[in-house]
């Protein structure tokens, strides 16, 4: 069989664990939106271990983000809630063959973490919790560095129904032919086809960014430029470019910027979709490539709102949910979840003409996506 691989990037870092430093500062502002609040200030943390920040959660509230940016790596270690109760600590997950969030390892510039990510989590209740945060150096050490700070913070009394606001950037030329363009509008319909059956309603709206690379070559650092592109977005947005190829990888499907990705605007705000992956080496779309790449569009904005592969291809990494099958053979795998929206490529025939449709998710997995910040 034909097997069409969607990617994403995993890293890490080794860390010195030594203690923890209370040391919140200034420099804050808010805003508030629809059902999401955006609060912003800035920390210095210490140079020998993560720092205690505070949330202060209001009443109704039922999910916040906390991204922090820095130039240096930035990790979330724990989380702790009102009554001293250790809800998320880095070394239960760092080992682990399970995936929950990126957030713990601190190989980027700007990481985010969502609280509570899944359905087994306690719901947030009124009071303060504990994010701690780490600015780490050179081989993963702490180490002392400004992080600016975002927290939105979301009201919603549904856990099974919302809207997710996505901002669809074709970059370079791309959007100049009208057959991509149609292409994308048809896949785009698959997307909203496949959430819709999950309880949540996508809102898009469509954007070009002529002057960014069409072979989305920013995905590995970030780009400034992308700040102007995110600029003005409704909180809670997500942001989509379409290119011709992922860093001029054309078996590349697209590529999610975080797990969970940021809701701030920062140059890691970003899911990639290379159009030409798709198309193949003709580069006309069929009927089938533009479901999948509507498949793609949803998974990729997937691993941004927090979800995992439910296996790895090596079938030895699973996610954290406990509806997903835990398989470890390729054959099994394909049987159980080649038709899961987050199963990590599409199974097709040998002629690559008939592929799987991937639309499905489990109840866990809605879960995860009703939990994260951005689905209003």
């Amino acid at each position: 069989m034909n097997l069409l691989f969607l990617a994403l990037i995993l890293g890490g870092c080794n860390k010195d664990k030594n203690g923890q430093k209370k040391n919140r500062t200034n420099d804050t502002g808010t805003e508030a939106q629809s059902i999401i609040e955006v609060t912003t200030w800035s920390v210095t943390t210490p140079d020998d271990s993560a720092m205690d920040v505070e949330i202060e959660i209001g009443p109704d509230v039922t999910s916040f983000m906390l991204t922090g940016e820095s130039r240096k790596e930035v990790g979330m270690e724990g989380v702790v809630d009102p009554d001293g109760k250790v809800l998320l600590y880095w070394d239960d997950w760092w080992d682990s063959d399970e995936s929950l969030t990126d957030a713990i390892f601190g190989y980027e510039t700007t990481t985010a973490l969502n609280w509570p990510i899944r359905d087994v989590e306690d719901p947030l209740r009124e009071g303060t919790y504990v994010v701690q945060v780490a600015a780490l150096g050179g081989g993963g050490n702490y180490t002392s560095g400004k992080v600016d700070l975002t927290l939105h913070t979301k009201k919603d009394p549904s856990m099974s129904e919302g809207k997710v606001h996505a901002r669809i950037v074709y970059t370079g030329d791309v959007d100049s032919d009208p057959d991509i363009v149609a292409a994308t509008e048809d896949s785009v319909e698959r997307w909203r086809e496949i959430w819709a059956i999950h309880g949540v309603e996508l809102v898009e709206t469509y954007d070009s960014a002529p002057t960014i690379d069409a072979h989305l070559g920013f995905w590995r650092n970030g780009d400034e430029a992308l700040l102007d592109v995110a600029d003005g977005l409704e909180p809670g947005s997500v942001v989509l470019y379409l290119g011709e190829s992922v860093d001029g990888d054309f078996d590349t499907y697209g590529i999610a910027g975080g797990i969970p990705g940021t809701l701030a605007n920062s140059p890691f705000t970003y899911v990639v979709v290379s159009w030409l992956s798709h198309a193949g080496f003709d580069a006309q779309f069929t009927k089938g490539e533009k479901s999948i790449m509507g498949e793609t569009m949803a998974h990729e904005i997937g691993h941004y709102m927090g979800l995992y592969h439910p296996v790895e291809d090596g079938f030895n990494y699973w996610d954290a949910l406990q509806d997903t099958p835990r398989c470890e053979r390729r054959g099994a795998c394909e049987d159980e979840l080649a038709s899961n929206l987050m199963f990590p490529y599409s199974v097709c025939s040998y002629s690559g003409d008939d592929c799987v449709a991937a639309g499905e998710l489990s109840v866990d997995q809605q879960g995860v996506v009703h939990r994260y910040t951005g689905t209003q």
